[in-house]
């Protein structure tokens, strides 16, 4: 049975999809065929069950592979999620070499594969089981392939929630600057306070408030995440230098570039 086909449809595959390929005709091939291709130079792994296919008119070394599509297949759930959302949402501010997928399953180590690190993280504990990992959660295809990836509403909250796994506060702020598309601020509030973190509140109002003009933000949404705020201030970024944003209760890292004003605390 020729693979051609497949190898052609599926530029990156696990074992188990070729098995399943395979089970209707020859059920126990898949790992004697993998051990053929792989040594005539027609596929190679990228991790244990995982592979690449390769044109016929390349080698192994010279195929190129999608780095988002290596993060989605990361676990069987991964969604990708936080800085890698951001890049198949256009919105990235610089590039990186690290992805994080949202998943359920436990992964004891990430994968280095050609420069990137890919790792697993679980979804906010605060999210129902249920809906940790579909409630703004979109399918899209990519070189054929479905992969799962945050909305650009959920992408937007989890990127101002948790920082450190979308490139930092600087690289957040700057991506979601560029953002010039039409939000469901209902479905974006909705989601922050599902949350149940003060603080994520106050970021992401405090975000919408920037941009209140320039986004369209009705009043009702900042008024919804204003009645969640933390009682105090809190730090977004402890360590950094920042300044107190007295309407948000937030303690906002200084960016590059940005004006000193006597709110600013080191």
């Amino acid at each position: 049975m020729k693979l051609d086909a497949f190898f052609a449809a599926h530029p990156l595959f696990t074992t188990r999809e070729l098995e399943g390929f395979l089970a209707s005709e020859r059920p126990a091939a898949g790992r004697v065929l993998l051990s053929y291709h792989r040594r005539a130079g027609h596929i190679f792994p990228v991790r244990r069950g995982l592979w690449a296919s390769v044109p016929a008119h390349r080698t192994p070394g010279q195929q190129p592979v999608d780095s988002l599509l290596v993060a989605s297949r990361l676990t069987p759930d991964a969604v990708v999620a936080y800085h890698g959302a951001l890049t198949l949402h256009g919105l990235a501010h610089s590039l990186r070499e690290e992805i994080v997928v949202l998943s359920g399953q436990a992964v004891t180590s990430p994968l280095r594969f050609r420069g990137t690190l890919y790792r697993a993280v679980p979804p906010p504990g605060e999210l129902p089981a249920a809906e940790a990992l579909t409630l703004g959660v979109e399918t899209w295809n990519r070189q054929g392939l479905d992969i799962r990836v945050t909305s650009l509403e959920r992408t937007v909250v989890d990127c101002l929630d948790r920082p450190s796994l979308s490139g930092g506060w600087e690289e957040v702020w700057r991506s979601l600057e560029s953002l010039d598309v039409y939000l469901d601020f209902e479905k974006l509030v909705d989601y922050a306070l599902k949350l149940r973190t003060a603080t994520t509140a106050a970021k992401v109002g405090y975000f919408l408030g920037e941009n209140q003009k320039r986004l369209k933000v009705p009043q009702a949404a900042l008024d919804r995440l204003r009645g969640h705020l933390p009682k105090r201030a809190h730090y977004v970024q402890r360590g950094a230098s920042s300044r107190l944003v007295r309407g948000w209760n937030l303690l906002v890292p200084v960016l590059a570039g940005e004006e000193a004003t006597e709110d600013i605390l080191i």
